[in-house]
């Protein structure tokens, strides 16, 4: 009666689109997180400097560029954070919905981790696997803290 059949898929056996249905749940899981984040980020800006950039003549895009995105850095920086590391040791969503299918299409390395050492009992593999991913995040982590820390908008 909508027009919507063309919505009518298998989201979770389709190997094309099963990653997409995951990141929509992650999503979905998550947002309110992030929310709650970002509030307490804008919370935390004086009211004062509102004050002063609208006695200064600032419009809401200088208070945004200037006031506000400075203001949240730290909590952007944080929340990038959470989602590289998250994005990497994904387990619960993929395992949960498809157990890694169809196929190996929603398989993860947490996953694949798991899987070597429980299913093919090569625990020094994953162990080995599981030292790898923390030298990744490591890795990720000082790139991210060296982009996060170059002279941005609103900062001398």
């Amino acid at each position: 009666m909508l027009g919507l059949e063309s919505l009518i898929q298998n989201w979770l056996t389709n190997e094309s689109i099963v990653n997409l249905s995951l990141v929509f749940v992650s999503i979905w899981r998550f947002s309110g997180f992030h929310v709650i984040l970002f509030l307490a980020g804008l919370q935390s800006i004086p009211e004062d400097q509102f004050e002063a950039a609208k006695m200064d003549g600032a419009n809401n895009i200088q208070n945004f560029w200037y006031i506000i995105i400075p203001g949240v850095k730290k909590v952007l920086e944080v929340i990038l954070f959470l989602n590289i590391v998250g994005a990497l040791q994904v387990f619960d969503i993929p395992y949960i919905m498809t157990q890694g299918g169809p196929g190996h299409a929603s398989s993860t390395f947490t996953l694949y981790t798991l899987e070597t050492a429980f299913k093919f009992n090569s625990f020094g593999m994953a162990s080995a696997m599981g030292i790898t991913m923390l030298i990744l995040i490591i890795i990720l982590n000082g790139v991210q803290s060296r982009l996060f820390n170059l002279k941005g908008v609103g900062e001398e």
